[in-house]
C-alpha cells in the first residue's frame, strides 16, 4: 500500500482522451484546442510539478501508441505524473471490468492495458476528480451512441465520483475563455 504522504490530497487524474483532444492527436477534430494548445500544455505542466495532475500508469502506454508528441514531451515529467501502481488497484480494476464489460472495447486489440477501469479505481481510492474528454451515452449521436460505456457513464453510475469534461476543466481554470466553443 502507497503511503499517503507520497500522493497530495487535492488533486485530478487525466485520461488520454483529454490529452488527446488539447494536443491534436484526436482525429475527428484536431483543431479543437488550436488556439490555445501551448497555454494548455503550460498550465497542465504546472499543475503536473505541483502534484496537483496525475495519471495513472496505463495512460503512459495510451500515449505512446496514440499520440507520440505528447508521450515525449510528457516523458520528462512521468515520476511526478503517473500514480504508483498498487496491488488493490488490479483487483478494482478487474471488478470495474466484471461490472461495465463494454468499458473495453472489445473491437480492438489491446496491446496494453487500457487505463479506462484503472482511472475510475484510482479516483475512487484516492477520492480525487476525474478530467476526462469522452462523452457520455446520454451526449453522443449518430453511430457511436451505444457503442460502449465511457469513464463519465461510470461517474454516474458509480456514488460520490466527480468527471468533468477537458472543456470544463479548462474554463473553470480560466486557461481557455468561458465563451470558447471547440
Amino acid at each position: 500500500m502507497v503511503s499517503l504522504s507520497l500522493v497530495p490530497s487535492d488533486f485530478s487524474i487525466i485520461d488520454t482522451s483529454s490529452i488527446m483532444a488539447f494536443s491534436g492527436a484526436e482525429l475527428s477534430n484536431p483543431d479543437k484546442y488550436l488556439p490555445y494548445r501551448e497555454r494548455i500544455w503550460n498550465h497542465l505542466e504546472k499543475m503536473i510539478d505541483s502534484n496537483r495532475l496525475k495519471t495513472v500508469p496505463q495512460v503512459i502506454p495510451e500515449l505512446a501508441f496514440n499520440d507520440h508528441k505528447s508521450y515525449t514531451r510528457i516523458l520528462p515529467r512521468k515520476d511526478k505524473f503517473v500514480l504508483p501502481a498498487e496491488h488493490q488497484i488490479e483487483i478494482g480494476a478487474l471488478n470495474i471490468i466484471s461490472r461495465y464489460p463494454t468499458l473495453i472495447d472489445k473491437n480492438q486489440s489491446y496491446t496494453r492495458d487500457p487505463a479506462d477501469p484503472y482511472i475510475v479505481v484510482y479516483a475512487k481510492r484516492w477520492n480525487a476528480s476525474i478530467i476526462c474528454d469522452e462523452k457520455p451515452l446520454a451526449e453522443r449521436t449518430g453511430v457511436r451512441k451505444f457503442r460502449r460505456l465511457n469513464i463519465p457513464d461510470i461517474c454516474q453510475n458509480e456514488n460520490n465520483m466527480l468527471c468533468q469534461s477537458l472543456e470544463k476543466y479548462l474554463k473553470g481554470q480560466g486557461i481557455i475563455p468561458i465563451d470558447y466553443s471547440p
